[in-house]
């Protein structure tokens, strides 16, 4: 009797394990503050940890918090919206959770290049390398990873112009990517200094992907860190939808930064530096 009770127990246990996890995953939908509106691609994550995501198409999140300490925080960011910041022991994990994201104001000065003074310089890893590094399959949305390079200030300030980076293999019907500029704190990325998010979208057999950020007016004096941060795919019905980025060679100083999910931690170096740059204008 003591064993058969022994049995029960443990097969009582095991029935309530699944969930108890199930109860460690947060789901929740991000909104506009002010005009209602779903926010899609917003980064939610747990500060310092490999534990993050992105809003979908529809602002939907989900997000596992079972290896997650109570008095651990999770972020709610978006570029142009404060950020929002809730300890894991405040959240309701039995109710889908609302989140409105209030914008930031800017004051945007104009700028103007006028014909035969701007100069363009290049800044980066322009230069391409044979070796490459990516992978097939992946998922639809992408988790808030990001991988980049260290831009050196050349010690004449430019506006900011376009970013670019290289694909080598590039056979899905389409991708979207987010393009990311911070600035450089402790040598790590600090704060965006974007005003509103930079998106573009690559196609099968496309090489260079690059986003304008020219409108923005961001005046460059000092280093920065610029990266690229996959969103999402449209998968091609046929072929294995490969997605390959090439390294970079050339400008030993524009070190590599990359993180595998939203608010994780910066690796330095831990990824081959890409073939990515930015361009900017000068003499303006």
């Amino acid at each position: 009797m003591k064993y058969t009770k022994y049995l029960f127990i443990t097969s009582y246990l095991l029935l309530l394990l699944p969930k108890a996890v199930k109860c460690q995953v947060v789901s929740g939908l991000v909104k506009h503050a002010n005009t209602q509106e779903v926010l899609s691609y917003v980064h939610i994550g747990v500060a310092g940890k490999n534990v993050g995501t992105i809003t979908n198409d529809l602002g939907q999140f989900s997000l596992d918090l079972s290896s997650i300490q109570g008095h651990e925080k999770v972020l709610i960011s978006m570029i142009g919206f404060e950020t929002i910041s809730l300890e894991k022991s405040a959240l309701n994990v039995s109710q889908t959770l609302e989140v409105y994201l209030h914008p930031i104001s800017y004051t945007v000065p104009e700028i103007e290049v006028v014909a035969g003074r701007g100069k363009e310089i290049k800044l980066g890893r322009h230069r391409r390398s044979k070796t490459t590094s990516g992978q097939s399959g992946v998922a639809e949305f992408g988790f808030g990873g990001e991988w980049g390079v260290k831009v050196v200030y050349p010690e004449e300030s430019y506006f900011l112009n376009e970013i670019s980076f290289h694909t080598r293999f590039n056979t899905v019907d389409s991708v979207l990517f987010r393009l990311n500029v911070y600035e450089v704190v402790d040598d790590r990325p600090g704060n965006s200094i974007l005003l509103e998010p930079i998106y573009t979208t690559s196609y099968s057999g496309d090489k260079w992907i690059s986003g304008n950020a020219l409108a923005q007016s961001i005046l460059i004096d000092d280093d920065i860190i610029v990266s690229f941060e996959l969103v999402r795919i449209w998968y091609s019905e046929q072929g294995n939808n490969y997605l390959f980025y090439t390294h970079g060679k050339g400008y030993p100083e524009g070190r590599s930064f990359s993180r595998e999910s939203s608010h994780d931690n910066w690796q330095v170096d831990q990824r081959a530096p890409l073939a990515i740059y930015i361009s900017g204008i000068t003499d303006y």
